[in-house]
């Protein structure tokens, strides 16, 4: 007896050391989420919508486009109503209330630690606030570019293109690229996409030729490249980047 109860306790050992991964799991996935919030943000600012484009609707048509040309939804503002928020018990804000019309240009300020970066998040759903609501037009959509600059570690022309060497081969792309840096005047930064470009079209191939045999004689045909593709394990990749080191250092608006 003692001897089938040692052989089924330790399968059962077994059996539970399969289930703990799967309780660490479960618990995981049902850790609370703002996912609810979120889509309560977004009940709302369709709600709204609805609500608001209703009123255009109903208003005669030399009244509601006066501001906006043909499209009435352009007259719905972006909204805050009774912003607060609250973190670890303290007021960072409250009792924000503001109404922008859609195309102003709004500049938000105040100091470190005030609550700026947290109310910009709110506008793209990113942050809840702890009271009042952001009444925000369905149709819209909001891109948070954030002060903190991220830099892959790669060369000039890959963070220009987010790591797309295809678009560098596509003439229209470069030169929108170019022109981009200059309205910019980006002109540290252009110089240096210049000199990489520079660098790949001049840069010899190393690769040998292919043999093609005909009926009466064989004749050798290199095989045509693309220029814009860098193997970054190849002897060319490292000769660009050595002629690179130290672009980091001149990345600023100049």
């Amino acid at each position: 007896v003692s001897s089938n109860f040692e052989d089924g306790y330790a399968g059962l050992k077994k059996v539970i050391s399969c289930f703990e991964p799967l309780v660490d799991l479960t618990v995981f996935l049902n850790r609370p989420t703002d996912v609810p919030l979120l889509k309560q943000f977004v009940d709302i600012r369709v709600a709204e919508t609805h609500k608001c484009r209703k009123k255009l609707m109903a208003l005669p048509m030399a009244l509601a486009t006066e501001e906006a040309g043909t499209v009435r939804t352009d007259l719905i503002p972006i909204r805050l109503e009774n912003i607060g928020l609250t973190l670890k018990g303290k007021t960072i804000f409250q009792d924000v209330n503001l109404s922008v019309s859609q195309g102003k240009l709004v500049a938000l300020t105040g100091p470190a630690g005030s609550g700026k970066s947290k109310l910009l998040k709110m506008l793209v759903g990113d942050a809840s606030p702890s009271s009042g609501q952001v009444l925000i037009p369905s149709h819209l959509r909001f891109v948070l570019v954030t002060h903190q600059v991220f830099v892959m570690s790669s060369t000039p022309l890959q963070n220009l293109f987010f790591g797309d060497p295809a678009a560098l081969g596509i003439a229209e792309e470069r030169h929108r690229m170019l022109w981009i840096l200059e309205k910019l005047k980006m002109n540290n930064t252009r110089q240096l996409a210049e000199l990489e470009l520079s660098l790949l079209q001049e840069t010899e191939w190393e690769n040998e030729e292919e043999e093609h045999w005909g009926c009466c004689h064989r004749e050798p045909v290199r095989e045509v490249q693309e220029w814009w593709k860098l193997d970054e394990s190849s002897s060319r990749a490292k000769d660009i980047r050595k002629k690179l080191t130290g672009w980091r250092n001149y990345l600023f608006f100049l």
